[in-house]
């Protein structure tokens, strides 16, 4: 690998050799230099972008929703909308997975996962998933993946009020307003949501004989918070600031077995994330800074067993402090190097640690690119230095080349990964462990890409591909005594491929688009001292299928059919779960009053009205109703 990364560095100094590098002035694209460094420097990442169409379809539901009907990912959800759900990607799991907000990442401190329910899908205007995300890039847990939750700034004329009212099954309603104002020199972007259900549904107890009809108690959920973005333009300088608030209250309902489901347990959640960033081109030199605060706070109650009083089991409250600092210089139109400093101030204050706990942190990274006319060459370095524990050196080399300009890509990247252990594997009591390394390992993507249009109405686009990752100290769980302790196992490998097809076609009166993904992923513990041992996983189907429909008229309908399908999954119980398959469809239909424009937006989902878990014992909801209207002023 040395010698690899040797070899790409002797070729890109040898392209600026060749090149006048006295030049006054350097035309650099000004996408180039808007780029974040994120995306500039992972052109060799497998990215997708969710369709505007099925963002529009899912704006007024939770992530989670969006995710698990039109990405290549695995949704865990603890029943219902507003129940708890995470997302792990390529077999990893949830603290595999980081999720950002504008760059911002908002995984939890001491848990490692994402809730997707604390995150309404229409807050945002771009929301990407990029599997395999690279770790010298996106920093520590990224053996899965990344979901990327963009703001994106939009300097033209603009004045947008959309408003929205929503109801569906179970008592299910939501509420948000929006709002977008711009002209050339800023952009704001806002809005307001609030949510409430009772989510008693019905289902079929599959853990119980007989299997009866059981109706799902104590599992009312209220949401509601406001998201802004906003960005300003002064000559060559950019400022933005950015501010999330968001309180959840939900009730954790019982799980399937003998009996009906009895439970009293409790849960709010609270969140402030607020970021200022900076941005400045001077010359050649490309300049941005950015501070976050982020603070969470989860309380969890339940009914005492002896004299059933309420009583407060864990107050969890973190605080994050996030710098960067960021210089990116432009020594060609072809080539360019980037450095990134930063600092972190950590603190978790739990019940459960006993004491309050403090990290901090110190980060630098360095990027390069290539770019001539068909090729594209990356490389990147980071190390971090933690209070508490030491990550390795993490890097990445990747290559992107046209083999047929503007028709057929090859993508192909080799590089490292590593994940801190969060506040809960440390400092529980019991269970925590102040020992445990990072864990740390290594991968490769290998993909092939077309974009084909076919006369003046048609447009294919299809990638296919095939990665493999290892991580060497993955931590986990294990029974100790009579309660579970966090421990580095020997060895985790995770292997497989997705394909993604999509086909469009523009009539006189209407577009009709088809999207078809597969994915294949083998992921299991292989414990080194043992010949041939191999241990599959807990929720890491081998088998994910994803079918969209969209079909949209000229004038003012539309309709999507949204097919999932993911196959057996095995749970931390030694048990199997069934196989789910489901089927959406959801309606738009737009007019006009006077000044005011409308979208009605009506949706079935889980049609077929089948008996699910996405976790073991917890039902989720069968067939749903729902309709909504949006406003726009």
């Amino acid at each position: 690998m040395l010698r690899l990364i040797t070899l790409l560095l002797s070729l890109l100094f040898y392209h600026v050799s060749a090149q006048n590098m006295g030049r006054d002035t350097i035309l650099v694209d000004e996408v180039k230099i808007v780029k974040s460094r994120i995306n500039l420097f992972s052109g060799a990442d497998y990215k997708v972008e969710i369709d505007s169409l099925q963002l529009l379809s899912y704006a007024n539901t939770d992530l989670s929703y969006l995710l698990a009907k039109t990405a290549l990912v695995n949704i865990v959800n603890y029943g219902g909308s507003g129940s708890q759900a995470s997302v792990s990607i390529r077999g990893g799991n949830s603290a595999h997975t980081t999720v950002l907000w504008n760059g911002i990442p908002i995984n939890s401190l001491t848990a490692g996962g994402a809730d997707l329910s604390l995150i309404n899908a229409g807050a945002f205007d771009q929301i990407n998933i990029v599997y395999g995300a690279s770790g010298s890039l996106y920093g520590s847990g990224t053996f899965g993946g990344a979901v990327e939750l963009n703001n994106v700034a939009s300097f033209e004329k603009k004045n947008d009020i959309d408003l929205y009212a929503g109801f569906s099954s179970w008592s299910n309603k939501r509420f948000r307003g929006s709002a977008k104002m711009s002209d050339s020199r800023f952009s704001y972007s806002g809005q307001v949501f609030y949510q409430d259900g009772k989510n008693n549904f019905t289902y079929s107890d599959q853990l119980d004989f007989g299997n009866p009809t059981e109706r799902l108690t104590h599992a009312e959920n209220i949401d509601f918070g406001s998201i802004h973005h906003l960005s300003i333009k002064l000559k060559n300088h950019e400022v933005n600031f950015g501010g999330w608030y968001q309180i959840k209250n939900h009730n954790i309902p019982g799980k399937m077995g003998i009996g009906p489901p009895v439970s009293y347990q409790h849960q709010k959640d609270s969140t402030l994330k607020i970021f200022t960033g900076w941005k400045v081109i001077i010359n050649k030199v490309r300049f941005e800074f950015q501070s976050a605060w982020l603070s969470d706070f989860l309380r969890y109650t339940d009914k005492d067993p002896t004299d059933h009083s309420w009583k407060t089991y864990s107050e969890i409250s973190s605080k994050r402090w996030l710098n960067t600092f960021n210089t990116r210089y432009y020594a060609s139109n072809n080539l360019c190097f980037d450095m990134q400093l930063g600092y972190n101030a950590l603190k978790g204050e739990v019940t459960a640690y006993k004491m309050n706990r403090k990290e901090e942190e110190l980060a630098t990274s360095f990027a390069g690119q290539y770019v001539s006319r068909n090729l594209t060459l990356n490389v990147s370095f980071a190390k971090e230095w933690n209070s508490v524990t030491s990550p390795p050196v993490v890097y990445n080399v990747g290559m992107s080349w046209y083999l047929i300009p503007k028709t057929i890509q090859i993508k192909t990247k080799y590089g490292t990964h590593y994940r801190r252990p969060v506040f809960n594997e440390r400092y529980w009591v019991p269970g925590g462990n102040p020992d445990l390394n990072s864990e740390e390992g290594s991968g490769y993507d290998l993909g092939i890409y077309l974009q084909k249009k076919m006369g003046q109405k048609q447009r294919l686009q299809a990638s296919v591909n095939h990665y493999l990752s290892v991580n060497k100290n993955m931590i986990i769980w294990l029974p100790s005594g009579g309660y579970s302790k966090s421990e580095n196992t020997n060895k985790v490998q995770s292997s497989g491929f997705e394909l993604d097809v999509e086909w469009e076609l523009n009539m006189k009166k209407a577009k009709l688009q088809l999207s078809g993904k597969y994915a294949y992923n083998d992921t299991y513990y292989n414990n080194d001292t043992l010949d041939n041992y191999k241990e599959e996983l807990a929720y890491k189907p081998k088998h994910l299928i994803k079918g969209i429909v969209d079909y949209n008229s000229r004038k003012r309908w539309g309709v999507s059919v949204n097919n999932s399908f993911q196959t057996k999954m095995s749970t931390n119980e030694g048990t199997k779960m069934k196989a789910v398959a489901l089927t959406d469809i959801w309606g738009r239909y737009n007019f006009t009053i006077d000044f005011l424009q409308l979208m009605v937006n009506a949706g079935i989902q889980n049609v077929l009205n089948k008996s699910y878990q996405l976790i073991y014992a917890y039902p989720m909801p069968g067939r749903m109703y729902s309709i909504g209207i949006n406003i726009k002023l």
